[in-house]
């Protein structure tokens, strides 16, 4: 699942090509798939751009890179995904000026659209640890990694999904900023953390948000 996209495994071998269940796709093959995931970036053009400045091309880029890449750095993305260039992408990640917040509000449209508004949609939050070795990218600090249970390096990551039965897709994503980070401003502002965000919030308080945001964006759930 893609930013509110569902891909599903066919229910059985006997079912017609491309047939539909509830409105979802789920037998596409292998060739669709990769048509549908390299043009995915396409309805999301208009948050990635202002006037003649454009990320669209990176956008689709990076988000190839994600899939094929066997390894999810820079380097080994550019690497697998043709015309691509390593540096092109950092920039479009760590110094481009798209908004975050529109892009995770148009993914959770997405999510309601499919799954929303039906008996057993239910929101799903949880956290997930990404081990880093830069200590200076947001975020970065020794806390605990769940994923490894112990205390590393990582940056913390606090998501919401939105579910019914089998299929979930991501609705929203909240960077967990540690105390180490929110009271040394100046930190903060050497990796362009934007000075509203620069509040320690817990990653219940984090959670909480997120609740909060899917009902103001009527993102419909049980």
């Amino acid at each position: 699942m893609f930013g509110g996209r569902i891909f599903r495994q066919p229910e059985s071998c006997c079912d017609s090509p491309r047939s539909r269940k509830n409105g979802i796709w789920h037998d596409k093959s292998l060739e669709d798939l990769g048509d549908t995931y390299g043009n995915f970036g396409c309805a999301f053009s208009e948050l990635f751009s202002a006037g003649n400045y454009s990320v669209v091309k990176a956008v689709r880029q990076y988000l190839c890179g994600l899939m094929q890449a066997e390894k999810r750095n820079m380097e080994r993305m550019a690497e697998a995904v043709p015309d691509s260039d390593d540096q092109v992408l950092q920039k479009f990640l760590e110094q481009s000026s798209w908004g975050y917040r529109a892009v995770m509000d148009r993914v959770a449209k997405n999510a309601d659209e499919l799954l929303g508004g039906k008996v057993c949609t239910r929101p799903y939050i949880g956290e997930a640890a990404f081990q880093k070795k830069r200590k200076h990218l947001v975020g970065v600090a020794r806390q605990c990694n769940g994923c490894l249970r112990k205390p590393e390096n990582c940056q913390v990551g606090v998501f919401g999904a939105l579910g019914r039965g089998d299929r979930v897709s991501l609705s929203d994503a909240q960077l967990y900023l540690p105390k180490k980070w929110t009271g040394a401003p100046r930190r903060c502002e050497r990796a362009d953390v934007p000075r509203a965000e620069q509040i320690h919030r817990t990653r219940l308080h984090s959670a909480q948000e997120i609740i909060r945001r899917a009902r103001q964006s009527a993102v419909r759930f049980e």
